[in-house]
């Protein structure tokens, strides 16, 4: 299971211990906190009122390069919201 996809927006999420890593070389490692909440009082842009459903979730990453044999870990914190008929909105900051 990969956490991430290939955007820009990650690049820091690429780099563990000054070394950079592929998407293909990171995958979740474990998974600590997962909370969920919904809010149904936010107006969506056609002016309709929606369910917003929040999840916080603690993550460790693991980079790993068939070349090295040392593996690197890294724990993040991510928030996704969803709203139905909106973008979702995912972000993430370093534990």
């Amino acid at each position: 299971m990969y956490l991430l996809e290939n955007d820009e927006d990650f690049d820091d999420l690429l780099k563990c211990d000054g070394q950079r890593y592929d998407f293909n070389q990171i995958s979740v490692n474990r998974v600590y906190d997962t909370t969920s909440t919904i809010s149904d009082t936010v107006d969506t842009d056609d002016m309709a009122e929606a369910k917003v459903i929040t999840t916080k979730v603690k993550a460790r990453l693991k980079y790993s390069d068939p070349d090295v044999e040392r593996k690197c870990y890294k724990t993040f914190g991510v928030t996704g919201k969803y709203a139905e008929g909106e973008p979702s909105i995912i972000t993430y900051y370093t534990i």
